[in-house]
């Protein structure tokens, strides 16, 4: 029994540390303006918090702000996830 719970304190601290915090607005618009993205293009999907939404990335934009964003969230063990191109059916 001793040994088992250090164990237990000792996976429950290793989980605990892979829960993405949820971000404010106020965080979002701060890594935005910090990284060159235009206000209210970066999200955070709602069920999967380690999961960062650039978009849309079209090819006009400078590959520094997507590779800004990345690294900000690789920090923080987040991921980016940035959409090319919408196409819309008619």
């Amino acid at each position: 029994m001793a040994l088992r719970l250090p164990v237990t304190i000792l996976l429950a601290a290793g989980l605990a540390g892979c829960v993405a915090p949820t971000l404010s607005r106020q965080d979002l618009a701060s890594v935005s303006q910090q990284c060159g993205v235009p206000e209210g293009l970066l999200s955070q999907d709602v069920e999967q918090r380690r999961f960062l939404i650039l978009d849309p990335v079209n090819a006009s934009r400078p590959a520094p702000e997507v590779a800004c964003v990345n690294q900000w969230a690789r920090r923080r063990h987040m991921r980016l996830i940035y959409i090319e191109s919408i196409e819309e059916t008619q």
